[in-house]
């Protein structure tokens, strides 16, 4: 199970690592954000756009750290079976996609534009799924 769990958990970084793409080489304004601004016949000027960029790129940034930490834990410490880096794997990741699920999915609610929000939900379901694997009876050592 201790495969399973790496798995899960490499499977996570690599959204992380995808998201980070997205975000830190994608347009301004993304696709769903140009059609919630479009919706409203709202344009961004030049400065709001240059503002909106630095925060895509500070989150594509952050999306590639964690992509790349959540890959080199799971490689290193859970790979030896030390507990401590699946929770705390398990903690950062949740804090991450609480964010990153239910803020999107109320913006999807109230504009009926599709956000990102399951993407989030996918990251938010492996890493508990990587951590049941690692703490089954069968891959503890008593």
């Amino acid at each position: 199970m201790l495969i399973a769990a790496i798995v899960c958990n490499c499977l996570a970084g690599v959204l992380f690592l995808v998201g980070a793409a997205k975000y830190g080489r994608g347009p301004v304004p993304l696709t769903y954000h140009k059609l919630i601004l479009e919706k409203e016949g709202t344009t961004l000027s030049a400065g709001q756009k240059l503002i909106l960029r630095a925060i895509y790129r500070a989150l594509g940034g952050a999306m590639l750290a964690i992509g790349l930490l959540i890959i080199a834990i799971s490689l290193g410490p859970v790979r030896s079976g030390e507990l401590w880096a699946e929770v705390a794997l398990l903690l950062a990741g949740a804090g991450f996609v609480s964010g990153s699920y239910f803020t999107p999915r109320g913006v999807e609610e109230a504009t009926g534009v599709q956000t990102p929000w399951r993407l989030a939900l996918l990251l938010g379901g492996l890493l508990p799924v990587s951590y049941t694997h690692l703490t089954l009876p069968t891959t503890r050592q008593r």
